[in-house]
């Protein structure tokens, strides 16, 4: 494995899930090399997404397709080295100010359950500012402490912070902001928001 060059890195396992997201992955993973442990998941993949993960992850896996991500994410955190789990998905591009924030925040919150990152959404690579899915107020629980939270099998909803945990909430600036390249086309629109996610939304929904 061609990893960067050994530096001091945080007590974090990150998990990064994927299915064909070459394009995503050379920019995603080697952002994420300031965690001590980086944990990949293929979902049986037939692009080049294996070959740029086995360049940057610890461990690799692959796993049978499935429609989203969540129960996978229950599985890894089994596994994980560490009780502090950094959950990105390929899409998402963590900024190097960010890091640095992420190392300050355990620092200065031992009693925190679950961290929420600055999470902007990126629509055919330019900053989102309408509609309910942009601005820059969105915060998304993608740091979290395994014994503190529950991990959920279910189409989104990722995470309960358990009691008697806190909640802490990173400020978001033009600098340290998770850019979430959330779709590159409208077609990509309309496969993943009006088709798919609203049915397995709507069992969970239903199961609740």
């Amino acid at each position: 494995m061609a990893h960067a060059a050994a530096t001091t890195r945080l007590p974090v396992s990150a998990v990064v899930i994927f299915r064909n997201e070459e394009r995503h992955l050379h920019a995603c993973l080697p952002r994420l090399r300031f965690c001590d442990e980086l944990i990949g998941i293929d979902m049986a993949s037939t692009d080049g997404s294996r070959r740029v993960a086995q360049a940057w992850v610890d461990r690799l896996f692959e796993v049978d397709p499935f429609p989203i991500a969540e129960p996978t994410r229950v599985a890894a955190a089994r596994v994980a080295k560490h009780d502090w789990l950094l959950l990105v998905d390929p899409d998402e591009y963590l900024p190097q100010a960010l890091a640095r924030e992420i190392a300050q925040a355990l620092r200065e919150h031992p009693d925190a359950g679950a961290v929420g990152l600055p999470w902007w959404f990126y629509f055919k690579g330019r900053h989102l500012k309408g509609t309910s899915w942009g601005g820059t107020h969105r915060h998304k629980l993608m740091l979290i402490h395994r014994d503190r939270c529950r991990l959920l099998p279910t189409c989104n909803r990722i995470v309960w912070v358990k009691p008697n945990w806190q909640t802490v909430n990173l400020p978001g600036t033009q600098d340290n902001h998770v850019r979430h390249h959330w779709c590159d086309s409208y077609i990509k629109l309309w496969q993943r928001h009006w088709g798919r996610y609203p049915r397995l939304d709507a069992q969970r929904r239903y199961a609740d």
